[in-house]
């Protein structure tokens, strides 16, 4: 089914929001996502944030709470993954704290814990995608500056720095996700915008792109198809129900018909290798729904499984097995 190179490496994305199945991870000679699990972890529905982590099995639509938590409760944070692990950064856990810690969940076992790297600055509110070896945390705000700064995990030694270049806009609240080549970052608040900045996997060039979202709006999330990236929600500065899609062939980008099931913002967003996944968020109290996008036509249905406990503001990521 992809129809991009299968000589070079894939991209995955993040979310608040993304997540590594974005891109080409769909290739037939790639893992079967089918056989895979969602994780949804933080977020809050009434303050404090919590520690608790989701799993929802795809091929069963069943979903658990696990044993293994947190090593920090946490809202405002974003995750994404590699083949392996799935990885949460950032963050706010209550006023001073914002978070520059990083955590870590082995696939093989669902165990989690705290990784010694951590971000370059600490942070709430940003987005990550990831290509087949590298993490990117993707600005974000300090409560008194938004930044442009990108972080990179490598993963093979989960070493952190902030790279060059910088996003052109400094934003938070912002969706995340990615091709097999390049990753996205779209809308969000300074004050509100339509851009979306691209990413370059072979040399982390970063740059707005022509294309914009059908309009400016922010707390939006993101999934990705190997094909399409989609954009989703938000506040425009009313709560939308919107979904647009970005064809990774030319980057261009409109509003689709169908649309999420409810105007929402605030969840998080993930994917199989078939469909996309937005849970939780407001609409406008916090809420257990989780929406879910088919990849083949783009209908979006509300699913009988739903969160356990109803959140705003966490992360999520996605395993292969």
């Amino acid at each position: 089914q992809w129809r991009g190179r299968h000589d070079t490496a894939k991209g995955w994305s993040g979310s608040r929001v993304s997540t590594w199945l974005n891109g080409g991870l769909f290739a037939a000679a790639g893992p079967d996502f089918s056989a895979g699990a969602a994780y949804f972890m933080g977020g809050y529905a009434a303050w404090p944030p919590v520690d608790t982590i989701e799993k929802m099995t795809f091929a069963t639509a069943s979903i658990e709470t696990l044993a293994a938590v947190l090593a920090t409760a946490r809202s405002y944070v974003t995750g994404t993954q590699s083949s392996s692990h799935g990885y949460v950064a950032g963050g706010y856990s209550g006023a001073p704290s914002n978070l520059d810690s990083i955590e870590k969940l082995d696939f093989s076992d669902d165990s989690n814990g705290a990784i010694a790297d951590t971000l370059s600055l600490a942070r709430r509110a940003l987005g990550a995608f990831a290509s087949a070896n590298d993490g990117y945390w993707l600005g974000g705000t300090t409560g008194a500056a938004l930044q442009v700064t990108i972080d990179k995990t490598d993963f093979t030694d989960d070493a952190t720095a902030a790279i060059t270049p910088d996003l052109d806009t400094a934003t938070e609240q912002s969706a995340s996700f990615a091709s097999a080549d390049d990753g996205y970052y779209c809308g969000g608040a300074t004050p509100t915008i339509d851009n979306i900045s691209k990413t370059d996997f072979t040399n982390d060039a970063t740059a707005d792109i022509a294309p914009t979202l059908s309009a400016a709006r922010y707390i939006v999330v993101g999934f990705a198809s190997a094909d399409d990236g989609y954009t989703c929600g938000g506040l425009e500065p009313t709560r939308v129900n919107t979904i647009d899609k970005t064809d990774f062939t030319d980057d261009s980008t409109a509003a689709i018909v169908p649309v999420l099931t409810a105007a929402r913002d605030g969840g998080t967003c993930t994917q199989s290798a078939s469909h996309g996944y937005y849970a939780g968020g407001r609409v406008p109290s916090a809420t257990t729904n989780i929406d879910q996008l088919d990849f083949s036509d783009d209908s979006v249905v509300s699913m009988d499984t739903t969160l356990a406990t109803a959140k705003t503001f966490g992360a999520s990521y996605a395993s292969a097995s």
